[in-house]
């Protein structure tokens, strides 16, 4: 952990309704709001979801015959009120 003289403290652009409006604007800018998106980062395979309400990034498990549909696990959900 790397130390330093700022005390701690979430600045301003950290709240939970900044980061979702910051995801907002990418996803309508890109025309990608509301729509499910699957995309690869580091060889491994995500499913990425962003409406006016929420963002939500799903990892994709590799070993897709473990259970029907999309099997993975939520790595990140952001609202308005809470970031997870």
């Amino acid at each position: 952990m790397k130390e330093g003289n700022t005390p701690f403290q979430d600045p301003v652009e950290k709240k939970p309704m900044d980061v979702m409006q910051k995801f907002i604007d990418v996803f309508a800018s890109k025309g990608w709001l509301k729509q499910t998106i699957r995309i690869k980062h580091r060889d491994r395979r995500y499913r990425i979801f962003c409406s006016e309400r929420e963002f939500f990034a799903y990892r994709i498990n590799d070993n897709c015959g473990i259970s029907p549909g999309y099997p993975g696990w939520p790595i990140c959900i952001v609202t308005h009120d809470k970031i997870i």
